[in-house]
């Protein structure tokens, strides 16, 4: 497919990021348009580094910061996601050393070492289904809808269920919960979610359109999946948290917003040491 479609003439260019959303279905292209130069809202400005400011902190990342986190990516994903990025980063102020290291660590729990914005499958083994309220409530069904020594698990109705009534999803019979299960490089769930998150794109970039209720697959693009992830870490404030420090109490913090029942906190600790090192956030200046 060429790069140029009419899907894409008002965005503006994003070299391999582009291409990424061109190769995407047309309903996910459809719902990421138009990211062009435009006045900022009143809220939302960018200013200039002021002498007592690390020149680092609002520099763009480099495929080869990104590197260090996501190792088994291809250069061609790692420049999309640092075109994605860069594009973005100072409206949604992730614009300190300190808050790049945090967010890229996060993300390379969350997707891996391969870099690629990830959708939920939910394939649970029957076993695994209590951390879900609905199946605590229901376990015959957990029986009959994870995965046992009789049949394969049914993602489909796992989602509808343990997501259901959650989150701006409707009930069961809605599939909500499968629509509107966790997607991109930090894994947005529930309708609310991607309507908010939705809404803090508008805010923060209004010269962009997006429309992830209608168009959920679009957080599985690189623009939308970055993007998705930028509002999610704006409208909860994780910054804030970011810039309490380095230590393994901030990372916790950090991750206790993002996914606060995972397992994975000691590795997520040890994705920003090496994150930490990646954006040399030890020997930012900025206050």
């Amino acid at each position: 497919m060429p790069l140029f479609d009419p899907v894409l003439r008002a965005v503006r260019p994003y070299g391999a990021a582009s291409a990424r959303l061109a190769h995407a279905p047309r309903s996910a292209r459809e719902a990421v348009t138009a990211i062009a130069s435009a006045e900022l809202p009143r809220d939302v400005q960018i200013v200039e580094n002021r002498p007592d400011e690390c020149p680092q902190c609002r520099a763009d990342v480099t495929v080869a910061q990104l590197r260090q986190l996501f190792t088994k990516a291809s250069d061609g994903d790692l420049d999309a996601m640092a075109a994605a990025f860069n594009e973005s980063f100072a409206q949604f102020e992730i614009d300190r050393c300190l808050r790049k290291a945090h967010f890229f660590a996060q993300i390379a729990v969350e997707v891996g070492p391969e870099g690629k914005p990830v959708q939920e499958n939910l394939a649970y083994k029957e076993s695994q289904l209590q951390i879900f309220g609905y199946f605590q409530s229901n376990p015959e069904e957990a029986k009959l809808y994870g995965a046992n020594a009789s049949h394969g698990a049914h993602p489909e109705d796992i989602a509808n269920r343990a997501y259901a009534d959650r989150n701006g999803n409707g009930p069961v019979a809605s599939g909500d919960g499968w629509k509107y299960r966790g997607r991109g490089y930090i894994q947005l769930t529930g309708k609310g979610n991607y309507h908010a998150a939705a809404q803090e794109i508008a805010r923060r970039r209004p010269d962009s359109s997006v429309d992830f209720v209608t168009y959920p697959e679009a957080l599985t693009t690189v623009l939308g999946g970055m993007l998705s992830a930028m509002a999610f870490w704006s409208m909860n404030d994780i910054s804030q948290k970011a810039d309490g420090g380095s230590e393994g109490a901030n990372v916790d913090a950090v991750t206790r917003v993002i996914n606060a029942l995972t397992k994975s906190y000691p590795e997520r600790r040890s994705s920003f040491d090496r994150a930490k090192t990646a954006f040399d956030s030890d020997a930012c200046i900025t206050p």
